[in-house]
């Protein structure tokens, strides 16, 4: 059912809106009867949008042997739910930045790559997901915060003043208390009206509250829900200037819990780092250098 608050912000008619190429692309990628050769002379329509495509399949995490010059190849590589949240990330991204003072755009869409990165590696290790769906995703989840920033521009900027420095939880409390809908749930109703899975609805919606009995318990979307959460404890940790870091030992420990071991853990956090300078570079995304967590540790004698 749509949340009335929803319905009320999108009479505005100022809510991030994915471009017609994006919409076409998502059209067919639900038609069964579709091919891959008219999902890709969708994707030509908008070559920016092509263009990031193929960056993202061609990045170093991906593992390919060689470079794939088509589109029509990334696409069966990809699969349809990583292509359809790629396609419409990087379309409501590329759009005019909001008129928010305090809404830094560049900034959203450096942590939106950190957290896509992040989502891809971690699934590496948790079973149960596509590596380029949890990337699409992780692109997709803090897209609520954009549509904020581009409704209600002067008291979003409000907002954002008063939760400087604070973690999602908070910022969604005082979203809520002023907009009566916080960003994950502007989020999950942006997802449902592109017609994303419900599932995928609701792990956006629930991700900063998602033990608190929303979903079930080990269910793909508490998995996904969890993962998510972490992400933002990676990008967290990736803030300029370094004096806002938190400890790097409690996002080791976050990463623990998701079920690697503490070696392991580092090496996946260098390696998303890592991953994130390469294809900020390539996606012309600002990022800066993370030192290496694994060079933190002396070695034992």
């Amino acid at each position: 059912m749509p949340n009335p608050v929803f319905e009320r912000i999108r009479a505005l008619e100022s809510l991030p809106s994915p471009s017609r190429a994006a919409m076409e692309v998502l059209r067919l990628a639900d038609d069964p009867n579709a091919s891959l050769a008219e999902i890709a002379r969708a994707f030509e329509a908008d070559p920016a949008g092509a263009a990031h495509l193929l960056k993202v399949v061609n990045s170093s995490a991906s593992g390919l042997s060689r470079r794939i010059a088509s589109l029509q190849q990334a696409i069966g590589l990809l699969g349809m739910q990583a292509v359809k949240a790629i396609a419409l990330s990087f379309s409501v991204m590329n759009e005019k930045p909001p008129q928010c003072v305090e809404f830094d755009h560049e900034r959203f869409c450096s942590e939106s790559v950190a957290r896509a990165v992040a989502a891809r590696a971690i699934v590496m290790h948790v079973r149960g997901f596509a590596p380029d769906e949890a990337f699409g995703f992780g692109l997709l989840s803090k897209v609520g915060r954009l549509a904020l920033a581009a409704v209600f521009s002067e008291p979003y900027a409000h907002v954002l003043r008063d939760a400087k420095g604070s973690d999602s939880r908070t910022l969604c409390k005082l979203e809520a208390s002023t907009f009566e809908i916080d960003h994950n749930e502007v989020g999950a109703e942006l997802l449902r009206s592109w017609k994303l899975p419900v599932f995928y609805c609701d792990t956006v919606r629930y991700q900063d509250d998602c033990d608190n009995g929303h979903l079930e318990p080990g269910s793909r979307p508490h998995k996904l829900a969890r993962i998510l959460h972490w992400t933002e404890s990676v990008w967290s940790s990736f803030l300029w200037p370094e004096a806002e870091q938190p400890s790097t030992d409690a996002l080791v420990e976050a990463t623990v819990e998701l079920g690697l071991s503490s070696t392991v853990a580092r090496e996946t956090l260098d390696a998303i780092a890592g991953e994130w300078n390469t294809l900020g570079a390539v996606l012309s995304v600002k990022t800066r250098d993370v030192p290496k967590l694994t060079e933190a540790v002396s070695p034992v004698n």
